[in-house]
């Protein structure tokens, strides 16, 4: 179940893998992702402008009321990229209030398509694999830009290799290295004073890139940390010799959380160090105590290396329904050799979703009932997947961008009579629900302007994966038991 709940959380890709220690070494290799997409899609998570004055009265401004009309529509641009790709030709539905369709067009040689006047919904016709995965924006604005990125699913091939050197660990300790460059891309000796030979593919590499070597004892406890910022990417094809300095004592930063839900609940913590931008997971400390202990949890961190420390406390309740609130925190460090991160507080945390239950009575346009233990009307935006298996036995799924304000009941929107293949025809079941409040995100008018990838979750939550910006995301999210055959 652990695997259902995490493929909830997997793009929400792009705010959730869990890191407790270092990523597994990937043998001059990583897993395959796609670097962020450039998007035109507003604010986002950068902080946007102070608010300008608002306007003179009349009498003041010295204008006549026909010189105060409102501005014309801006309309609403849908863009659509697959891996990195532009993607043409793919059907945007336009929708009214009631969910009637009131446009059909499609994505331009550059994968974007402008509908001149806003409608209240527009349903994106995307497919994977040849299973259909539409996605849905409620509450759309004029002004709006949405992005709906389709995962860059393909291996990726090595582009050039970093030939790493470093001194033997902490007065012969350490009888093994790895070393990761920007957290991902890794290679491991069994003798910390040998050359590593680190290869990287595309989605790890960077204009200016980190490297971070690790090294442990023969109880396997990391001992010594090396490392070296802002490297350049080695040219095609080429190696790139990178020298690190002495090898340093870890520092330990340690992570707590208070007022944690008791009962069923299990509590677990991670810890990443960011540099360069690039998210490295640090290792809990095995010494030290769970992370709603009084004393916290440890994590050996590399000392000078972070810019910024990034935790990601979970709540979990596997008694009912797979139901789990977050809390991810970045904060910008010094990284000092020891240091104690705030106490995250769980008041604070977003209520537990207990249940998405669909109505199917009309197939084609299931309603959805989502269910909490307390509401929901201070999240920014949520993301609801619907999935159905079709006539080919693929696994269609449907994705929903919903303000707070459809947090407890929404209808799916109706879809054009020939867009039979991505209609719901019977067996449709709620496959995930998350909700999410971010402090750098203003409302859901800037929420629904994220990427969303279809049939996961919004292309930004990953708590391994390191946010745009300092501040605090409250996530909850909702899988349901797989049954066991």
């Amino acid at each position: 179940m652990r695997q259902r709940r995490l493929f909830a959380l997997s793009a929400l890709s792009a705010l959730l893998a869990p890191a407790l220690l270092l990523p597994a070494a990937c043998e001059s290799s990583s897993s395959p992702s796609a670097a962020p997409f450039t998007f035109e899609a507003g604010p986002g998570f950068e902080a946007g402008p102070p608010p300008e004055a608002g306007p003179l009265p009349l009498e003041d401004a010295g204008v006549d009321a026909a010189d105060t009309a409102p501005p014309p529509p801006k309309g609403v641009t849908v863009t659509v990229v697959d891996g990195l790709t532009p993607k043409a030709d793919v059907r945007v539905i336009s929708q009214d209030a009631t969910g009637a369709v009131i446009g059909d067009a499609k994505t331009d040689a550059t994968g974007k398509l402008t509908i001149a006047t806003a409608p209240s919904t527009v349903t994106v016709l995307t497919s994977s694999f040849s299973a259909p995965t539409p996605v849905s924006f409620l509450a759309v604005t004029d002004g709006d830009n949405l992005v709906v990125r389709i995962p860059l699913n393909i291996d990726e091939s090595t582009v050039g290799t970093y030939s790493v050197t470093f001194t033997a660990g902490m007065a012969g300790q350490s009888t093994s290295a790895q070393a990761f460059v920007n957290g991902r891309c890794s290679n491991t000796t069994n003798d910390s004073s040998m050359l590593l030979l680190v290869g990287v593919v595309p989605s790890c590499l960077t204009a200016a890139n980190a490297i971070l070597a690790v090294g442990s004892n023969t109880d396997l406890v990391l001992d010594g940390f090396a490392f070296k910022k802002s490297v350049a990417a080695p040219a095609a094809n080429m190696t790139s010799a990178v020298t690190l300095p002495v090898w340093t004592t870890p520092g330990t930063t340690t992570l707590s959380a208070t007022n944690t839900p008791g009962g069923q609940a299990s509590m677990s913590g991670s810890l990443s160090m960011i540099a360069n931008g690039a998210s490295f997971a640090a290792a809990a400390d095995k010494a030290s105590g769970p992370v709603n202990s009084v004393a916290g949890q440890g994590y050996r961190t590399a000392t000078g290396f972070a810019d910024a420390y990034q935790s990601w406390i979970r709540s979990v309740d596997d008694v009912t329904d797979q139901v789990e609130t977050s809390i991810i925190r970045r904060e910008a460090t010094t990284a000092p050799a020891a240091a104690t991160l705030a106490a995250v507080d769980f008041t604070t945390a977003l209520p537990y979703v207990t249940a998405a239950a669909v109505d199917t009575t009309t197939a084609a346009r299931p309603i959805v009932t989502v269910t909490s233990d307390k509401p929901l009307t201070s999240v920014d935006a949520g993301l609801v997947v619907l999935s159905w298996i079709t006539a080919s036995e693929a696994t269609g799924t449907w994705t929903f961008v919903v303000p707070a304000s459809a947090a407890a009941t929404f209808k799916a929107p109706a879809l054009p009579a020939d867009a039979i293949a991505f209609t719901p025809v019977g067996g449709v079941i709620a496959a995930s629900a998350a909700f999410f409040e971010a402090t750098q995100i203003p409302s859901y008018t800037e929420a629904k302007l994220l990427p969303v990838s279809p049939g996961t979750n919004f292309a930004l939550f990953a708590g391994s994966q390191a946010l745009p910006a300092n501040g605090t995301v409250r996530l909850t999210t909702w899988a349901p038991r797989l049954p066991i055959p």
